[in-house]
């Protein structure tokens, strides 16, 4: 069986998470090297055959000991562009977590870069591409089965706990993470743009933060039954306490609405604090 050698920069949740899937499904895999000043992912992969390798000081020191068959990049939104034109100086096939890239000149950058001649495949972490009901609702529209698409209506509400989580993660701060949308909904408007077969041509967006604010810290955080409030995970990487007494700055609830270039319209709404939560 092959053994694939791979080398992390940014060992969080995200990353070890993947690793843990494609251990599950049987990759042989050799986590040479890492980098990672505090690797939160680490205990993930206990439970797994993957052992993380050696210890990098940065990202220079972790491309030298290459060759890798896979560079993974999951690092905070904010170091992926630098971390990527390394990457892509070294030749490597990557894998980097979404959202790719945080800012509109990043984006541009990172475009051209990749229009050079000789760049490596570049594969990114929108897992709904995978899921089997996104898989057969793509199969029913490019079958033609639901006839024309005029109008797509869609939400995601999240139950307190993952809100809550957000709003103490590194995701809660603008420079850090970018924007609510940009960050936790990139998945579903890339569904979205998949399901309307074009790119979006007119776009307003309004949102806020008015849930997860210290105006509101006296909530309850246990449910009659005692299990606590807010805890569906450690916060990771420069988490904060309380997710109502943060230094959060980025949306926790938001609409939109989309017009793509063939005329098909969009209604999107997004809260991360719902008693009835879905992704619809």
């Amino acid at each position: 069986m092959r053994t694939y050698r791979i080398g992390v920069v940014g060992l969080g949740q995200r990353i070890a998470h993947v690793l843990a899937a494609m251990d599950e499904v049987s990759w042989n895999i050799d986590l040479s090297a890492y980098v990672d000043p505090a690797p939160v992912g680490a205990p993930i992969l206990e439970k797994t055959r993957v052992r993380p390798g050696r210890s990098c000081a940065d990202v220079a020191e972790l491309l030298a000991r290459g060759p890798y068959d896979l560079l993974m990049l999951g690092a905070p939104n904010h170091l992926h562009y630098a971390h990527l034109m390394q990457a892509l100086d070294a030749g490597t096939p990557i894998f980097a977590e979404k959202p790719i890239v945080r800012t509109e000149q990043e984006t541009d950058d990172l475009a051209r870069r990749l229009a050079q001649p000789g760049a490596p495949p570049l594969y990114v972490g929108l897992v709904m591409r995978s899921l089997p009901i996104v898989r057969e609702v793509l199969k029913r529209v490019d079958s033609g089965e639901l006839g024309e698409i005029v109008s797509i209506d869609a939400t995601e509400h999240l139950p307190p706990e993952h809100g809550g989580y957000l709003a103490r993660n590194w995701r809660r701060r603008q420079e850090w993470g970018g924007s609510y949308f940009l960050d936790k909904v990139v998945h579903d408007f890339d569904i979205f743009g998949r399901i309307a077969g074009a790119r979006p041509a007119r776009v307003a967006s309004f949102g806020g933060r008015r849930i997860f604010t210290a105006e509101r810290a006296d909530r309850p955080r246990a449910y009659e039954d005692g299990s606590a409030a807010y805890a569906l995970r450690d916060a990771g990487w420069a988490g904060a306490n309380d997710a109502f007494q943060s230094d959060m700055d980025v949306a926790d609830h938001q609409v939109a609405m989309v017009e793509y270039d063939n005329q098909v319209r969009l209604g999107f709404h997004a809260n991360s604090h719902t008693a009835l939560s879905e992704r619809r």
